[in-house]
């Protein structure tokens, strides 16, 4: 799996490049959702996905299907992706190539637990707060998760701060046990 995501990275990254210097990123990106929604469609994706499927065939579908709707530049990364026998990554190159373009845009995604939703107020509040701690600007995603007991637990990217009940319940558990009379 690590493999796969360093794959779609590298990929993903070289597409971003190319879509930079042409101001095309919200094209690619667009591109790119179609590809994906395509291949959330089971025949499809079982076709492209065949291990006797042969190249060629799933190339003229691209052609055939695809060229007229995006641009000549993704085409050609398909068809590279097929020819190096990758098809698997296609489903995914659309978000690592949308988390790219966030990041060199200075945007982040936050996933905000809480135990019930937040108002827009409450969130007002937290935004600015975990905007000066990451240094970016955020998209936030609410989730509920009635697991943390209350507080918030915030992942963006590979940092997690959890200020969360059942984390600070966790840590006194442990002090408590470490504790020696």
């Amino acid at each position: 799996m690590i493999e796969s995501r360093s794959l779609v990275h590298r990929y993903a990254r070289a597409l971003y490049q190319i879509a930079e210097e042409r101001d095309q990123v919200r094209r690619f990106s667009e591109d790119l959702a179609l590809i994906r929604q395509l291949m959330e469609q089971k025949e499809l994706s079982e076709f492209f996905l065949h291990p006797r499927a042969r190249k060629v065939d799933k190339k003229e579908k691209v052609d055939k299907f695809l060229a007229p709707l995006i641009d000549r530049t993704v085409r050609n990364l398909i068809c590279l992706v097929i020819d190096r026998g990758r098809e698997r990554i296609l489903p995914d190159l659309q978000e690592e190539f949308d988390l790219i373009a966030d990041d060199a845009a200075g945007v982040a995604r936050a996933e905000l637990e809480t135990v019930c939703d937040l108002s827009d107020d409450e969130l007002a509040r937290i935004r600015p707060r975990l905007e000066k701690i990451t240094g970016k600007s955020l998209q936030i995603e609410q989730r509920l998760n009635p697991d943390i007991l209350g507080g918030i637990r915030v992942r963006v990217g590979s940092t997690m701060i959890d200020g969360s009940v059942a984390a600070k319940l966790k840590a006194l558990r442990q002090k408590l046990i470490e504790f020696k009379i």
